[in-house]
């Protein structure tokens, strides 16, 4: 196989979650794929991505809970 699939995991319980995927799906965004490879791409050379502070939400305390087992 040519290719290596790398999935991403949304808690659909977290309000956090569910929108930033909400947000990854939109139309706005294309296609998700070649999204989150853009996203990697302007980490990788440091280029700012216009991304609106308003549409990510910041963590709740549900959140945080939620993630405390990766942290």
């Amino acid at each position: 196989m040519s290719r290596k699939i790398k999935p991403v995991s949304f808690n659909k319980v977290s309000e956090y979650d569910s929108k930033l995927l909400a947000y990854a799906e939109s139309k706005e965004r294309g296609n998700f794929s070649q999204y989150v490879k853009r996203l990697i791409d302007a980490d990788m050379n440091k280029t700012p991505m216009y991304v609106p502070a308003a549409v990510v939400p910041e963590p709740t305390d549900e959140d945080a809970e939620a993630m405390s087992g990766f942290l």
